[in-house]
């Protein structure tokens, strides 16, 4: 034994413990906010994700690898560790700027070149330049701590400090999602883990200076000889089985994690309160994989049979995962929401642990077992090679992660992925031993499992459930998987066809047909020659569709960042569409809105922007002033900006923000109703870069869409529809509001947590709260009604009584006078209008 794996004076193993509890509670905090930063800057979505978590884990496992090369020559791992610490904080300091980084790149870059191989290359190369120096410092302090762990203690300390590691991961999850980032936002909280990495620095460099001495746990069991059933063999393991093993437990550790994600997304919110809510119990089921495995091991003969059979049972419970999330759901069903925040973590890790708890406690037992093996090996190499298993964990879970999301989502989909890792886990601990599988007078035996193994592997797939959730009426007409989730073309009885994405969220339908046209049609009518046009979100295909029937446009930009999105909205969607996704005119972009508004300087007359959902991950960055203020230098002189916003999915409080934010970018915002449906209110918010609203101008337009006779809407072809969807212009707000930032990420976070608790119903501009709103528009001094002209200042208040009577008629009252004296206020014109379409009228 060296003095340096005694040097850790009189402290206790419990500091350890606690020490390394820290330092993975600030890893996992680093990990969750380096994500988050790096989306502001390389986009939304699993893709960009996929490149953090990638780049993460192959900075650790660099680390390890380092550690294993250095380690028998360093004379004070501790003072290493404590500089290792201060390393991971000291390289996390760019990551403070990142959302400026793409305000000089993607302007540099271009639109070509960013939707290029350029574009890739360059998001890679940022990715890896920004995460893998803390990462790979991150890598080395848990292989250098283990490696002054007394000799003899080393094969279950490595496994306790493991588990310990990924405790404090689970713990930093809802400590960052629901504590840190809501007080102090994404820069305030990264400055809290850097400071966790230099406590634990500290502490490692205060561990350093103590006189040499032997580890005290404070107990004298240490001084017992071994108990009856501790294996004391020395197994004759080669390294590189060692290796292989434990690059495949992080293979499919993450590959399942992964699988998990995606299927609890099915079910709950995608928001990132309900995120870390789900992914906290898997984390803590590995921690608790690694505390129980030497516990285990002292109940069988030998250790590696506990490898090989927790390699054979995960896999036939991983097989059945489907199974049991179906029966844990009753059928996908909808999480739904909470009383509190505590509630609905309770709620989940619930489904977590009734649905996956067992395969994810077999699963992480492979690669303590691995670091158990290695601690009984020969005691003058068991630090480097401690080092090098987390090396080569690291690699798998980073090929692992990458062949989950890229190949067998996309090819098998959610459910068939996890029967082929099931498959692949129970073949390898069947077909694995140290020197033979099976001994000859076990031979039959082990003929007996492979021949169920198949029988078992074959019901499973043939059974396996679907991944479309057919109990709220929709009828799938293709589902498909992919990073983006499960996306599914499906009809529906009262909604019509449309695109539903992971069972919950409907991006537009053929039902709803006038409203996303109108949304389109609108802001072109208040421009006086948009010629280049571009539409932030794809979905259908239907918005971005009816700039194509006004002949002033002579290129239409449509941006989506899920590619599976665009394919189905080509094969399902072009009647609805006006064949968007093959016309000459059209041009699909699949990439991020905000680093694309970025690349394009000075490009378009017009954007217009979709229905965002607040509360998805990385959505409520394009309500953040730095993305207003991105679409305002992409405009052209004279240029206008559309946002529309789905109030029946927003609060009050959340609207002012949106509007005290878009106001940074564009003073004189106007609000305009896309529909006078009060249950399912949408506004849009409409600002010009350097004009102003013009009358005569959308009148004009009117009667050009009339001439041509493409626009079938009644409310766009007259400039009474016009003044009866026009709520005023918004000046001024009290400056007590807040603005939402990439910094303070502050409208995702109250819109993600005030989601999944409370009654919805209460919450959200719908209904009557709608009608509240807009009656308070109407007297509230912000609302600047004198800009309509005076031969149409009735028409606003003939849409609130349009509202009231649809409310009232869903009430089941009885609503003819109110239908009769709103014909009859409409103009001659609107009511002998041939070429309108009056399925189209915004109350239908």
């Amino acid at each position: 034994m060296t003095s340096r794996q005694t040097a850790i004076g009189n402290w206790s193993v419990f500091t350890v413990l606690g020490l390394v509890t820290l330092s993975g509670a600030a890893g996992l905090t680093h990990e969750l906010l380096w994500t988050r930063r790096l989306v502001d800057l390389l986009g939304a979505g699993p893709l960009a994700t996929s490149r953090v978590f990638a780049c993460f884990f192959l900075g650790l496992s660099l680390g390890a690898a380092l550690v294993s090369r250095i380690v028998d020559r360093v004379k004070n791992p501790w003072r290493v560790a404590a500089i290792a610490e201060g390393m991971v904080a000291l390289f996390t300091l760019p990551i403070f700027f990142l959302s400026r980084w793409g305000d000089v790149v993607w302007p540099w870059l271009g639109p070509e070149n960013l939707v290029g191989w350029q574009g890739s290359s360059i998001k890679l190369v940022l990715c890896f330049v920004t995460v893998v120096p803390p990462a790979t410092a991150m890598g080395t302090v848990l292989p250098l701590i283990l490696a002054v762990m007394p000799l003899a203690r080393v094969a279950k300390i490595s496994t306790r400090l493991y588990g310990a590691n990924t405790l404090g991961g689970a713990l930093a999850l809802p400590l960052c999602s629901c504590l840190l980032v809501p007080a102090l936002g994404s820069s305030g909280s990264l400055a809290v883990a850097m400071t966790g990495n230099l406590m634990c620095a500290l502490v490692c460099f205060v561990i350093s200076l103590r006189p040499l001495g032997s580890l005290d746990t404070n107990s004298s069991r240490t001084k017992k000889s071994p108990q009856k059933n501790q294996p004391t063999h020395d197994p004759q393991i080669s390294l590189m089985a060692l290796l292989f093993w434990a690059f495949w437990s992080g293979a499919g550790v993450i590959g399942l994690e992964i699988l998990a994600i995606h299927s609890l997304g099915l079910v709950a919110v995608s928001s990132l309160p309900s995120h870390s809510a789900l992914l906290a119990p898997i984390l803590l089921l590995l921690a608790l994989a690694a505390v129980c495995c030497p516990l285990i091991i002292r109940l069988i003969p030998r250790p590696e049979n506990l490898l090989r059979w927790s390699l054979i049972a995960g896999g036939l419970v991983v097989m059945a995962t489907p199974f049991l999330f179906q029966q844990a759901t009753d059928g996908l069903r909808f999480l739904g929401t909470a009383p509190t925040l505590f509630h609905y973590f309770v709620n989940a890790a619930g489904l977590v642990f009734r649905s996956m708890a067992l395969a994810f406690f077999l699963a992480g037992l492979v690669f303590p077992t691995l670091l158990y093996l290695v601690g009984n090996r020969s005691r003058e190499k068991s630090a480097s090679t401690i080092s090098l298993l987390f090396a080569a964990n690291g690699v798998g879970a980073v090929v692992g992660g990458d062949v989950t999301q890229f190949v067998l989502l996309p090819t098998v989909g959610l459910s068939a992925s996890y029967m082929v890792w099931g498959i692949l886990y129970a073949w390898s601990g069947c077909l694995w031993a140290v020197k033979k599988p099976f001994r000859t007078e076990h031979r039959g035996a082990g003929y007996a499992l492979a021949i169920g193994l198949v029988i078992y592997s074959a019901i499973t797939w043939w059974f396996r459930p679907d991944d479309f959730n057919a109990r709220y009426g929709f009828k799938p007409l293709e589902v498909r998987a992919g990073w983006e989730g499960v996306v599914a073309a499906a009809q529906h009885e009262k909604f019509g066809r449309g695109i539903l994405m992971n069972n919950q969220y409907l991006l537009g339908s053929t039902a709803a047909l006038g409203d996303e046209q109108r949304q389109g049609s609108l802001p072109l009518l208040l421009h006086q020659d948009p010629q280049e046009v571009c539409f932030i979100g794809l979905a259908t295909g239907i918005t971005a569709g009816s700039a194509l029937l006004d002949p002033r446009v002579k290129r239409v930009t449509s941006v989506e960042i899920a590619p599976t999105v665009v394919e189905l909205a080509e094969k399902h969607f072009p009647a609805e569409n006006n064949g968007l996704l093959a016309h000459p005119k059209s041009r699909i972009v699949v990439e991020d809105g905000r680093a694309y508004m970025l690349a394009c300087q000075g490009a378009f007359d017009l954007v217009v922007a979709d229905l965002y959902m607040p509360w998805n991950l990385g959505e409520g960055r394009l309500y953040s002033r730095e993305h207003f203020l991105a679409i305002r230098s992409a405009l052209k002189k004279g240029g206008l900006f559309c946002q529309w916003l789905p109030m029946h999915q927003l609060e009050p409080p959340q609207f002012e923000v949106i509007l005290r934010t878009m106001q940074e970018a564009f003073p004189n915002v106007h609000l305009w109703r896309g529909n006078l449906k009060p249950e399912n209110a949408i506004l849009g918010l409409i600002a010009f870069k350097d004009g102003r609203l013009d009358w005569d101008i959308a009148f004009e337009n009117c009667a050009a869409a009339r001439k041509f006779d493409k626009v079938k809407d009644p409310a766009l072809r007259h400039p009474e529809g016009l003044a009866l969807l026009y709520l005023g212009s918004m000046t001024d707000i009290r400056e007590e509001v807040r603005i939402n930032t990439l910094e303070n990420n502050w409208l995702e976070i109250d819109a993600g947590s005030h989601r999944i608790t409370g009654n919805l119903r209460d919450k959200y501009l719908r209904d009557t709260r709608w009608l509240a709103f807009v009656e308070k528009l109407f007297v509230d001094n912000r609302s600047q009604k004198d800009s309509l002209p005076d031969d149409f200042q009735h028409w606003p208040e003939l849409a609130r009584e349009i509202e009231r009577g649809r409310i009232a008629q869903q009430s089941g009252q009885n609503v003819r006078d109110t239908l009769k004296n709103v014909a009859e206020q409409l103009s001659p014109a609107m009511k002998q209008d041939l070429g309108a379409d009056w399925q189209l009228w915004p109350a239908n």
